[in-house]
C-alpha cells in the first residue's frame, strides 16, 4: 500500500461506512476496534491482510482513529498475530465470502500467471504480483503468505520461461541447432580471418562486438557478421511479437556468459538462448551496415565542405573595409571616367590590395562548391567505395510505394557497376530524373562528340547514395531483416481496427473528430482572445510591425530568493557536515533496497547477499563516479577488481539498473512531505554533452557541442528527481528523446506538464504531446519570429493589435480527415510498438506524408495557444524557467559526481556507456533521495522553520552538494611520517 494519501483520498477510501459501524459496535477495546477497522480497509483495497501494523500507512490510522474518537497510538497495544485478529480475519473473509487458500488453488494460480506471461510476456515482477492478487480477488481466494506467495511467482515464471524455450527450439531445424552449438566452438583454424578476434575466440565472442568506427575494415567485419548470422538458417519471424524488453534479458543472458557456461546449458534452454541472440543480433547489424552507409555518405560530404573551408580560408587574405574600399573606386571612377585606372584608381586603392579582392571574387559560391565536388569524388572513389558494395550486395531494401522506383533503379545500377571497368556509361536506362539533383547533373553528365550523354560513375553513385540516406530516414524506403529500418507497416499496431474503442479510452481521447476539433477551436479562441484583450494593459509584450511582423517581449527578471533556504541549506550543512556520497547511496539502498532488482544475469548465484550488495553498491559507485572498479577495489582490501568486474558483469545490465532507479524514484515520490515539496506533476528534460571515445558508431564530433562525445538526454522533476535518462548520438532528435522519456519513465509520476528548451520542442511535437495526453511548455528563444494561427479566415478582424504576426489558418478539415491515423501513430508510441524516433524519422519536411501534414496542422494549433499563454502569462513564463533551472542545476551536478577520468567515457562499447550513464543515473537520485529526508529532518528540527507554508520553500531543491564529500575522507596528522628508510632532513 502506498504510504501518502491526501485527504480527498483519505475521505474515499477510509471513511467508515455504517454498515461497518454496525459491525464495529460490540467491539469495546479501542485497539481491536482500531485494529479490525484498519485490516478491512487494507483487505478492500489490497485484496490481502496486512502483514503487521508498518503495513498500514500512519495516515490512514490517524485518519481512521479520528473516525472513532480513539487515541492513534492505542493501535500499538493491537496484536496482529493473536487470536484475536485471527478472529478478526475469519470474520471479513465471512463477510466478503472469501476461503483460505489451499494447495490445489496455489497449482492453478501457478498455471495461469504461466499462461498469461505466454500471452503477454511480461514477466515484470510488480505487475505480476498485481495481477495474481487481482487473480485471487476474483475468485474469492486469500492470498497465500507471503514466502508461498513469492514461491507462486517464482514458480510461475519458471514454468512460463520452459514453455517459451520449448517454443522456440519448436521452431529450429536440426541443422540450425548443429550450427549454434558450434557458434561456442573455437575453430582449430583460428576463426574468421579478422585482426581483432583472436584464435582462441569462440564464434559467439565475435559476434557479441560492437562495431568499429565509419571505415572500410567496419564494414568488411559487420559483412561477415551477418552473413554467418544469415547461415544459420532462422525463421524470418523468430522473435516477433515479443516485448524488446524480454528479448533483451534473454540477450543479456548469452551476454554474461563465457561460452563454456553456454554449452554446460540444458539443450532446449541453449538453443532458444542462442537462437533469440543471433535473430536479434542479426537484426541489429543490419542497422549497423545501414548507418555505416548512411554515415559514410554524410561524412564525406562534410569532410569536403570543411576541407574546402579551409583551402579556400589560407587561400584568401581578408580585406579589412571591403566595402569602403569599393566605394572609394566607384568614387574615384566616376569622379575621372576619362582618366587611366593607374593615375585615377590606384592612388585610392593600391594595385596589391585590388588582386586580393580580385582572388577573393574568383571564389564565387559556384567555384567553391566544384571544389567541394571534386572533394567528395576523389573522397568517395579512392577510398569509401570499397564499402558500398559489399554492403548493397548484402542489404535488401524495398520501397514503400512506387515512387521510389527511380531510385530503386539507381541502387541497382550501382550495384552491377561493381567491378566493371570505365568511369562512365551511355545506358539510356539509367534513371535521372528523381536521382540526381540539379545543382549535381553537371558533373554527373557528360556531353559526348556526338551528342550523347554519358553518366559518371562515382558522382552518380554520391547522388544515389545520398537520396538513399534521405528516404530512408524518412522511411520511404526499408531493409528487410533490419529492427530501426524495418517495414514502416510493423511500426503501427496491427489490431487498431479491432481495439479502437480500447486505444481511444486508454488516451483519453474521443471517437469523434468533431468533438475533439471543437474543444480545440474553443481553447484557441480564448487564448487568442485573452492575449489581445490583455496586450493594453501587458508592459512586457510588444507587437511590433517591422521585418514582417515582430514580438518584443522583455526579459524576466531573477526572482528573490526565498527567505527559509538559506535556513534549511545551514540547518543540512550543521547536522550532517562532509556526508561521504557512498554512504548515501548505501543508506538509499538501507530504505529502498533497490540492489535485490540486479539479480544474476545467468539466474544462478553463489555469493552470500550481503558481499554482493556489497559489490553491487561499490561497481555502481565507481561506474557512476567514473573513478573505476580498480579505484574502488584499492580502497576495500577485501575485494579485489576482479572480484568487482565479475560482478558488474553477471548481474549489471541497462534493465536492472533502470528498475532499480524506477524503485528508487517511487520510494523518493512516496516519503516527499506534500507540506514542504508540494504536489509535483511536471518535468523538464535537456540534454548533456560528454566526451567519449571515438572508435565506434555513437561518439560523434559535433558543431554544437564541440569535441567527439555523447549526450545523455535526463528527464528530471520539479524537485530535482531523474525519471528517466537516454544514451544518444549528438545529432539525434532531442524532441523523440523527449516523448520516449515521458512514455517510458514507468515510475509512479503523473506527468502534466513538461518543459523543454527551444531543441525539445516542433509543431509535431506539440500535436504528439496533445494526444499524449500532457502539455508541451518550452521555452521560445526566437519568439521575435513566432507567428500565430488564427481559428478561421472570419476571425481575422477580431484580433486588430495582433495583426502583423497573425498568419494563415488552421486546416481543420486535414486533421478531421487524419484524426484516426494520428491517433494510431500515437498509439504505437504509448504501447511501444514503435519508438518516437521511428516515428518522426517519418514525419520529416522531405517526406509529404498526408498525417504527417495533418500532425504539424494539429502542432501548429497546440503551439498557438501555448504561444498566446505563454505571452500572456508572466507566471506562466517564471515557472517554464524555473523547471529549466532544474534541469540545468542537474546537469552542474553531473560534474560533480562523475568527476573520475575528466568526466570522458573512456570505452568504445555502447553498452559500457549506458551501464556507465544508469550508475550516475542511481547515484544522483540516491543522494537526493537522502538530501530529502535530510531536509524534512532539518525542517521538522527547526522551530523556526516548522510554521512555513510551503511557498516559504519556494525554490529548495534537494540537489544540494555542499555538505557532500564525494572523494573520501581526507585526513591529517602532523605527528606521523612516511615509513621511509632513506635519512629524513633535519
Amino acid at each position: 500500500m502506498k504510504r501518502h494519501w491526501t485527504s480527498d483520498e483519505l475521505a474515499e477510501y477510509f471513511t467508515i461506512l455504517p454498515h461497518e459501524s454496525a459491525i464495529l459496535a460490540p467491539m469495546h477495546k479501542g485497539y481491536n476496534r482500531i485494529g479490525f477497522i484498519a485490516t478491512l480497509k487494507y483487505f478492500l483495497l489490497e485484496g490481502r491482510f496486512p502483514r503487521d501494523r508498518r503495513a498500514v500507512p500512519p495516515a490512514v490510522i490517524i485518519h481512521l482513529a479520528k473516525q472513532l474518537k480513539l487515541d492513534p497510538t492505542v493501535v500499538l497495544h493491537y496484536d496482529w498475530d493473536g487470536r484475536t485478529s485471527s478472529d478478526h480475519r475469519s470474520l471479513i473473509r465471512t463477510l466478503f465470502a472469501v476461503r483460505e487458500p489451499t494447495d490445489a488453488d496455489a497449482a492453478a494460480l501457478t498455471m495461469w500467471l504461466s499462461d498469461r506471461l505466454l500471452s503477454t510476456h511480461d514477466p515484470h515482477i510488480d505487475r505480476l504480483k498485481a495481477a495474481a492478487y487481482e487473480w485471487c480477488r476474483t475468485n474469492h481466494i486469500e492470498p497465500h503468505r507471503t514466502d508461498r506467495f513469492d514461491r507462486i511467482l517464482t514458480d510461475a515464471i519458471n514454468a512460463y520461461e520452459a514453455r517459451f524455450h520449448a517454443g522456440i527450439v519448436a521452431r529450429l531445424s536440426a541443422e540450425t541447432c548443429m550450427r549454434l552449438d558450434a557458434l561456442l566452438i573455437a575453430p582449430p583454424d583460428g576463426g574468421v580471418d579478422d585482426p581483432a578476434q583472436p584464435a582462441s575466440w569462440a564464434p559467439i565472442q565475435w559476434l557479441k562486438r560492437d562495431p568499429g568506427p565509419v571505415q572500410v575494415a567496419t564494414a568488411y567485419t559487420e559483412v561477415a557478421r551477418l552473413q554467418q548470422l544469415r547461415a544459420l538458417a532462422l525463421p524470418a519471424d523468430l522473435g516477433k511479437g515479443i516485448p524488446a524488453s524480454v528479448l533483451a534479458s534473454f540477450v543479456s543472458q548469452v551476454a554474461a556468459r563465457s561460452p563454456h557456461e553456454l554449452r554446460d546449458h540444458e539443450t532446449p534452454l541453449r538453443h532458444s538462448l542462442l537462437a533469440l541472440f543471433c535473430w536479434v543480433r542479426a537484426r541489429t547489424i543490419t542497422d549497423t551496415l545501414v548507418d555505416l552507409l548512411l554515415q559514410m555518405i554524410h561524412h564525406v560530404g562534410i569532410r569536403a565542405e570543411r576541407r574546402v573551408t579551409t583551402d579556400v580560408t589560407e587561400q584568401i587574405r581578408q580585406i579589412t573595409n571591403k566595402t569602403k574600399v569599393l566605394r572609394q573606386l566607384v568614387d574615384a571612377a566616376l569622379g575621372d571616367p576619362d582618366g587611366t585606372i593607374r593615375h585615377v584608381l590606384f592612388p585610392v586603392v593600391d594595385e596589391e590590395t585590388l588582386r586580393d579582392l580580385q582572388r577573393e571574387l574568383e571564389l564565387t559560391e559556384h567555384a567553391r562548391r566544384n571544389h567541394v565536388h571534386v572533394r567528395m569524388r576523389n573522397s568517395y572513389g579512392l577510398h569509401y567505395r570499397k564499402m558500398v558494395a559489399p554492403i548493397l550486395a548484402i542489404l535488401d531494401i524495398r520501397a514503400t510505394g512506387d515512387g521510389q522506383r527511380p531510385l530503386l533503379a539507381g541502387l541497382a545500377c550501382v550495384r552491377d557497376w561493381n567491378g566493371t571497368p570505365g568511369t562512365s556509361f551511355t545506358d539510356p536506362s539509367i534513371p535521372i530524373e528523381g536521382v540526381v539533383p540539379t545543382i549535381w547533373r553537371s558533373h554527373v553528365l557528360e556531353q559526348t562528340p556526338r551528342g550523347r550523354l554519358k553518366v559518371r560513375h562515382i558522382p552518380y553513385e554520391i547522388c544515389v547514395l545520398s537520396a538513399l540516406r534521405d528516404r530512408l530516414r524518412c522511411k520511404d524506403l526499408w531493409v528487410v531483416g533490419a529492427d530501426q529500418y524495418r517495414d514502416p507497416a510493423e511500426d503501427l499496431p496491427g489490431d487498431f481496427i479491432a481495439q479502437r474503442e480500447t486505444y481511444y479510452a486508454d488516451l483519453k481521447l474521443p471517437l469523434d473528430p468533431t468533438d475533439f476539433l471543437t474543444q480545440i477551436q474553443h481553447e484557441h479562441r480564448a487564448a487568442m482572445s485573452e492575449l489581445h484583450q490583455g496586450l493594453a494593459s501587458n508592459p512586457h509584450v510588444r507587437i511590433l510591425d517591422k521585418h514582417d511582423g515582430w514580438i518584443e517581449l522583455s526579459p524576466l527578471t531573477a526572482q528573490p530568493e526565498a527567505r527559509a533556504i538559506p535556513m534549511v541549506r545551514e540547518a543540512v550543512n550543521r547536522q550532517w557536515p562532509l556526508t561521504a556520497l557512498l554512504d548515501m547511496l548505501k543508506e538509499a539502498d538501507d530504505r529502498t533496497q533497490f540492489t535485490e532488482l540486479l539479480s544474476s544475469l545467468t539466474g544462478r548465484s553463489h555469493l552470500e547477499p550481503q558481499e554482493l550488495r556489497k559489490r553491487l553498491l561499490l561497481c555502481i559507485y565507481g561506474l557512476g563516479t567514473n573513478i573505476g572498479l580498480k579505484h574502488m577495489a584499492m580502497g576495500n582490501p577485501d575485494v579485489t577488481a576482479k572480484d568487482l568486474t565479475y560482478v558488474r558483469q553477471r548481474y549489471l545490465s541497462c534493465d536492472h539498473l533502470r528498475n532499480a532507479n524506477q524503485r528508487l524514484v517511487n520510494a523518493l515520490l512516496a516519503h516527499r512531505d506534500p507540506a514542504i515539496w508540494g504536489e509535483v506533476t511536471s518535468c523538464a528534460s535537456d540534454s548533456k554533452k560528454f566526451a567519449a571515445w571515438d572508435q565506434n558508431l555513437l561518439t560523434e564530433w559535433h558543431t554544437r557541442y564541440r569535441g567527439p562525445g555523447v549526450i545523455i538526454y535526463w528527464h528530471v522533476d520539479k524537485k530535482s528527481t531523474c525519471i528517466y535518462s537516454q544514451l544518444k548520438t549528438c545529432s539525434s532528435s532531442e524532441v523523440s528523446a523527449m516523448i520516449t522519456g515521458i512514455v517510458r519513465h514507468c515510475t509512479d509520476m503523473d506527468i502534466q506538464h513538461h518543459y523543454v528548451d527551444s531543441h525539445g520542442q516542433s509543431e509535431v511535437a506539440f500535436g504528439l504531446c496533445r494526444l499524449l495526453g500532457f502539455e508541451l511548455r518550452p521555452r521560445l528563444k526566437p519568439i521575435h519570429h513566432q507567428k500565430l494561427y488564427l481559428p478561421s479566415p472570419a476571425d481575422q478582424q477580431n484580433y486588430p493589435q495582433l495583426t502583423p504576426v497573425l498568419t494563415r489558418a488552421i486546416n481543420w478539415e486535414l486533421i478531421r480527415e487524419q484524426y484516426d491515423e494520428l491517433v494510431k501513430y500515437t498509439v504505437a508510441i504509448q504501447r511501444g510498438v514503435a519508438e518516437a524516433d521511428a516515428i518522426l524519422r517519418r514525419f520529416t519536411r522531405q517526406a509529404n506524408h498526408p498525417t504527417y501534414r495533418a500532425m504539424v496542422e494539429l502542432g501548429r494549433a497546440i503551439k498557438t495557444i501555448y504561444l498566446c499563454r505563454y505571452l500572456h502569462s508572466l507566471a506562466l513564463r517564471h515557472e517554464v524557467q524555473t523547471g529549466l533551472n532544474v534541469i540545468e542545476n542537474w546537469n552542474s551536478a553531473n560534474g560533480y559526481v562523475f568527476y573520475g577520468r575528466y568526466g570522458e567515457f573512456r570505452t568504445n562499447q555502447r553498452e559500457n556507456q549506458e551501464l556507465s550513464m544508469l550508475c550516475l543515473h542511481v547515484l544522483q537520485n540516491a543522494m537526493v533521495f537522502i538530501n530529502t529526508l535530510m531536509i524534512q529532518e532539518a525542517i521538522a528540527g527547526t522551530p523556526d522553520l516548522t510554521h512555513l507554508k510551503a511557498h516559504d520553500f519556494r525554490g529548495l531543491t534537494p540537489l544540494i552538494y555542499q555538505h557532500i564529500n564525494p572523494y573520501g575522507v581526507f585526513y591529517l596528522d602532523l605527528r606521523t611520517r612516511l615509513p621511509l628508510t632513506i635519512a629524513r632532513a633535519a
